[in-house]
């Protein structure tokens, strides 16, 4: 029997009662329930994750050029600036248990650009003219964020060649 399907009843839910896999490994212990039950729930974990690579696929940010890793006031955060076809994308992570409220502040932000939530597609700030915004985090949450300038954007001040199809859809 090939590898992948010796214990794929272990996440799918084939076989609850089993103990082990055919090829005799104790059953996986499941964090957040079998596939099957997780798919029917929109606020589970293989359902977000599913949302997370569809934006990442939608808007190319896995083949994105990282552009800046700016420092942050709490040492929970971490931010990330890539450049899109024709934008730039920030990521906001909190990795605390605590709400959090800082300030992103990259020099690859520009000045008047929207702030577009990549999975609501809803505006949700504007960069302001130190190159920065505001953000606040719940407790293990992140964001991912599109950053339209207005009117043509300068590309080419970032030295890498770009041939995709533009995110402003």
């Amino acid at each position: 029997m090939p590898i992948a399907n010796r214990s794929a009843y272990d996440l799918l839910n084939y076989r609850p009662e089993a103990v082990e896999s055919l090829s005799k490994m104790p059953r996986g212990i499941s964090l957040y329930g079998s596939l099957p039950a997780q798919l029917k729930d929109e606020t589970s974990f293989a359902c977000r994750l599913r949302d997370i690579l569809a934006v990442r696929k939608r808007y190319g940010i896995a083949t994105a050029v990282q552009l800046d890793v700016p420092q942050v006031s709490n040492k929970a955060m971490l931010v990330m600036v890539h450049q899109l076809s024709d934008a730039e994308q920030v990521t906001v992570l909190n990795f605390s248990a605590s709400t959090i409220s800082g300030s992103v502040i990259s020099e690859s932000l520009m000045p008047g650009s929207i702030l577009v939530d990549m999975f609501t597609d809803e505006e949700v700030g504007e960069v302001d003219d130190l190159h920065s915004f505001a953000v606040t985090l719940g407790p293990h949450e992140g964001r991912s964020l599109l950053a339209l300038c207005p009117g043509d954007h300068p590309v080419d001040t970032h030295k890498h060649p770009l041939n995709r199809p533009s995110v402003r859809g």
